[in-house]
């Protein structure tokens, strides 16, 4: 259901826990803690050096 969000790039399940990939992690963050009883989310932005690849090499997934 998360990958049908706007935005929402990749979403894939770890165990108990739940990585998403998103353009707007606002958006993913709001309807996770409004609509899901999520907890403790991580929010993290992507390293310089996975722009730096996904620039120079043209590959989306590089940023991932």
């Amino acid at each position: 259901m998360l990958s049908a969000l706007p935005g929402v790039d990749q979403a894939e399940v770890w165990g108990d826990s739940v990585r998403v990939h998103a353009s707007d992690s606002d958006a993913v963050a709001r309807y996770l803690l409004t609509a899901t009883g999520a907890r403790d989310l991580e929010i993290t932005s992507r390293k310089l050096e996975d722009a730096f690849l996904a620039l120079t090499t043209g590959s989306q997934e590089s940023a991932r």
